[in-house]
């Protein structure tokens, strides 16, 4: 569930040094009249139509205006950063670190903590997450209980394990800017992630009273209530809720199938998992869940097939290779499965090592 929500996501922000106020698409073009008018400097209004795009997602067309802006002025921080932002959301992870490190040259290490946190997000994005932890440090240098940088760093702790260090930084945050469905929705992540389902539970119902309008807030109490409660009633309920807004959602069809099938209602889980499919061919899980589900009806060929399309989705899928193992056992093929369970150990999948020293030792 962490990857649900985390801030190291590619998002479009703006420098809060930028010299204007919101603006919408439709007043993209009101804006160059004005420019005209007030008979901005050249590169200004070439900055301002790189803002207006960035803001509508169109991350090319802003990069190609702030080069521009900078052609005019190659001292313009602000184009700078801002060209940076566009080139991390089109991946050019290469060009982005230059622009970055161009505008913290022209700023001055003191006003650089947007700077810092966006180098941050570069280094995730190639994986470098040492250096993302210490460029996140730097920005909290600048700016202590800068919301953005804490969060990034609680997410950065927690996508790599370290889940009572990422634990106690979003305590941090619910300290001194108060609690939200986002952070309360991750720590009840790290505390799954750990096996403290009971505090899991009371954050995620935390994160849904602090927003109940908020998708993932709902999503993720709803399989909580279902997972750790076993209310499967309200838990479907609150799925149901989800999908009237989200009729294509793999996920939610996903979790519907999986508590369906616990319940005893296969036909209806089966169903729920085709229609994840229909929506998502790669859905690792759906795969799993319906092979799952084909396998307590001992139809074991068919539940074979299911788990090898989890694989070929995803390849380090631990537990389709721990559940094809049982199934290659009960079909008396132990090499196949001592191999599956020897990959699954390797993937962390829980209790293989356990079944593999067991079985195959």
């Amino acid at each position: 569930m962490a990857n649900n929500i985390i801030k190291m996501k590619k998002t479009a922000f703006i420098l809060l040094l930028a010299v204007c106020s919101t603006i919408s698409a439709s007043a993209a073009g009101k804006k160059a009249v004005v420019a005209s008018v007030l008979q901005l400097p050249e590169q200004e209004v070439a900055y301002n139509d790189g803002i207006a795009y960035l803001r509508m997602g169109n991350y090319q067309d802003a990069a190609t205006k702030f080069s521009a802006a900078i052609a005019i002025d190659s001292t313009f921080a602000k184009a700078y950063y801002n060209r940076a932002v566009a080139q991390f959301n089109l991946e050019s992870y290469n060009k982005a670190m230059s622009d970055v490190d161009n505008a913290i040259r022209l700023l001055g290490e003191k006003n650089t903590t947007d700077c810092h946190i966006l180098k941050a997000k570069i280094y995730y994005g190639v994986g470098n997450i040492s250096a993302a932890v210490d460029e996140i440090n730097k920005a909290l240098e600048n700016d202590p209980n800068n919301s953005d940088a804490l969060l990034d760093k609680a997410a950065i702790l927690e996508s790599t394990g370290k889940y009572t260090d990422a634990i106690e930084v979003f305590n941090q945050i619910n300290f001194t800017k108060g609690g939200n469905a986002l952070t309360y929705n991750e720590l009840g992540n790290c505390y799954m992630a750990m096996g403290e389902d009971s505090k899991a539970f009371d954050c995620y119902t935390q994160s849904f009273k602090a927003d109940s309008t908020n998708a993932i807030a709902k999503f993720n109490y709803a399989t909580a209530l279902w997972r750790i409660k076993k209310d499967t009633v309200n838990s479907i309920r609150l799925i149901d809720q989800l999908l009237e807004k989200d009729v294509t959602n793999s996920d939610y069809y996903t979790a519907k199938a999986f508590i369906l099938s616990q319940a005893g209602k296969t036909d209806e889980s089966i169903a729920n998992f085709d229609t994840a499919i229909a929506n998502n061919k790669n859905m690792a899980s759906a795969y799993l869940g319906k092979g799952n589900t084909l396998y307590n009806q001992q139809k074991l060929d068919e539940a074979l097939k299911e788990y090898n399309k989890a694989i070929d989705a995803n390849t380090n899928y631990g537990d389709a290779y721990l559940n094809r193992a049982i199934v290659e056992e009960d079909m008396r093929e132990f090499g196949k499965a001592c191999d599956d369970l020897e990959k699954a150990a390797e993937l962390g999948a829980k209790n293989a090592q356990e079944y593999y020293t067991k079985q195959c030792k």
